[in-house]
C-alpha cells in the first residue's frame, strides 16, 4: 500500500486533541457532505476516515471488515500492541470473541451493576466531603472526576487503594497515541501485565469478591479460558472503566456549565438526569479516535468502494453528530427524540461496561448538584486546557467554586 497517497487529508488536519463537545468547523464538514474519505494516519499509511452514523454502524458490524489487524497492520499511533501469539480477546471477531464475551459479561448485568450503587454513591459523597471540607475553589478532574471511576474500577478488580497511583499511570500511558514513546507504552502493557498475573495467583489461592475471582471461577466451566486471555480481560476493563469515565465526568461538566438554561433544569427536576446524561454521552464522547480496522475483501461503505487491504477507521464520536440522524447536533438538548448513539460502540463489540458507566454519570451529577446547589465555574471555560496525545479527550483541570 502507497504510504504516501496525495488524494488523502492528513488526520492531523482535524484538531482531535482539542475535543471539547463540539466538532471543529472541518471534520462537521466532513461528517455532512463525505462520510467516507480518504485520509493519512500519523504513520504516515492511508487509511479510510468513517464519520456517517449508517456507514460507522455499518462497519462496525459488516464480517467484512475486521478489528484483527495484527502486529504488522496499520496503526493510528504507538499504542495498540498486538500479542506475539494470537490467543482469544474481546477485540477478536466471530466465535473466539462470542465465547470470551459471555464469561467476560457475566459480572456486568445491568442488574449487578445497580447492585452497585450504595458503594459508588457513598464515594461520591466522600470526595465531595473532601472538597466541601478543603472549600473552593477546587479542580473537578483531580477532586472528583478522576478518584471516582479510579476507586470504582480498582475496587471492582480488587486493587488494593495504595497501587491505584501506578494503575493510573499504567492506563494513562497505554492509551498514548502520541503522548508517550512505543518503549513506555510497552513498559507500561509489561508492568500492568506482571502486577494483574501475580493478582490472578492470589486471588486463585484466597478468591474475594471481585472481578478477578469470578473470572477465575469461569474457568471451571470453560477450560481454554488462559490467565492470559483474563489478564487481557482485565487491562480492557481498567482502560475503558476509569479513563473514559474521568473525561466523561469532566467534559460533561464543562458542556453543563456552558449552558446555565440545562444545568438550571437539572437542579430543578434531578429526575432529568437520564436524559441529560445520554446527551452528554453523544456530545461528549470521552474518546475522540477510535480503532484501525482491516477489510477483508472489497466492500461498498457509503457509496465508496473499500479496497481488500484498506485501513478503515470508523468514528463514532464524529457518527454522533451527523445531522441525518440527529437534528442540529451542535445543540445541547436532553430532550431530543433520538437518542441512539454510538459512545458504547454498536453491535457485537457494544461496551461490556456500558451499564456501569451510566451509573458512576448518574451519581456524578446527581450527587454534584446536590451536594453543591450553588456550584459554578471557578475560572474562564475557554481558556481550559485539554488532554493531548491520548485516544481519550478531556479537560486536564476544571475549577469550580460553590460559595
Amino acid at each position: 500500500m502507497d504510504t504516501h497517497d496525495n488524494s488523502a487529508t492528513d488526520l492531523r488536519a482535524y484538531p482531535f486533541e482539542e475535543f471539547t463537545g463540539v466538532l471543529s468547523d472541518e471534520l462537521a464538514k466532513v461528517v455532512e457532505n463525505e462520510p467516507v474519505s480518504r485520509v493519512r494516519l500519523p504513520s504516515g499509511a492511508p487509511a479510510w476516515l468513517v464519520t456517517g452514523y449508517d456507514e460507522v454502524c455499518q462497519v462496525l458490524t459488516d464480517p467484512r471488515i475486521t478489528r484483527m489487524v495484527g502486529r504488522d497492520g496499520p496503526r493510528i499511533g504507538v499504542s495498540s500492541m498486538a500479542p506475539d501469539a494470537p490467543r482469544r480477546s474481546i477485540n477478536m471477531d466471530g466465535a473466539p470473541h462470542a465465547a470470551l464475551r459471555r464469561l467476560a459479561s457475566r459480572p456486568f448485568s445491568a442488574r449487578r451493576m445497580e447492585a452497585l450503587r450504595p458503594r459508588v454513591q457513598e464515594i461520591a459523597d466522600e470526595l465531595i466531603d473532601a472538597l466541601l471540607a478543603e472549600g473552593g475553589p477546587a479542580d473537578l478532574v483531580s477532586g472528583f472526576a478522576q478518584p471516582l471511576p479510579m476507586r470504582v474500577i480498582c475496587e471492582l478488580l480488587g486493587v488494593p487503594p495504595e497501587d491505584r497511583s501506578r494503575f493510573s499511570a499504567w492506563s494513562d500511558a497505554i492509551l498514548s497515541v502520541t503522548a508517550h514513546s512505543p518503549e513506555q507504552v510497552r513498559d507500561a502493557m509489561i508492568a500492568l501485565a506482571g502486577y494483574l498475573n501475580a493478582a490472578v495467583a492470589a486471588k486463585r489461592v484466597a478468591p474475594a469478591d471481585d472481578l478477578l475471582s469470578q473470572w477465575i471461577a469461569a474457568q471451571a466451566e470453560d477450560e481454554e479460558l488462559t490467565d492470559e486471555e483474563l489478564v487481557d480481560l482485565a487491562v480492557s476493563v481498567l482502560i475503558a472503566g476509569h479513563e473514559t469515565t474521568v473525561n466523561a465526568i469532566g467534559t460533561g461538566m464543562v458542556v453543563l456549565l456552558r449552558n446555565p438554561g440545562q444545568l438550571d433544569a437539572l437542579r430543578a427536576e434531578p429526575a432529568r438526569t437520564e436524559r441529560v446524561v445520554e446527551e452528554l454521552l453523544r456530545v461528549a464522547m470521552p474518546s475522540d479516535l477510535f480503532r484501525i480496522m482491516v477489510a477483508l475483501e472489497d466492500v461498498e461503505v457509503g457509496g465508496t468502494t473499500v479496497a481488500a487491504g484498506d485501513a478503515v477507521m470508523p468514528l463514532p464520536f464524529a457518527a454522533n453528530f451527523d445531522p441525518k440522524k440527529f437534528g442540529c447536533p451542535h445543540d445541547f438538548a436532553p430532550d431530543r427524540a433520538e437518542t441512539s448513539h454510538l459512545t458504547f460502540g454498536y453491535g457485537a463489540h457494544f461496551c461490556l461496561g456500558a451499564a456501569l458507566a451510566r451509573l458512576e454519570l448518574d451519581i456524578a451529577f446527581t450527587t454534584l448538584l446536590a451536594r453543591l446547589p450553588e456550584l459554578r465555574a471557578g475560572g474562564d471555560l475557554d481558556a481550559l486546557k485539554w488532554r493531548a496525545g491520548l485516544a481519550v479527550s478531556g479537560p486536564e483541570k476544571v475549577e469550580i467554586t460553590w460559595s
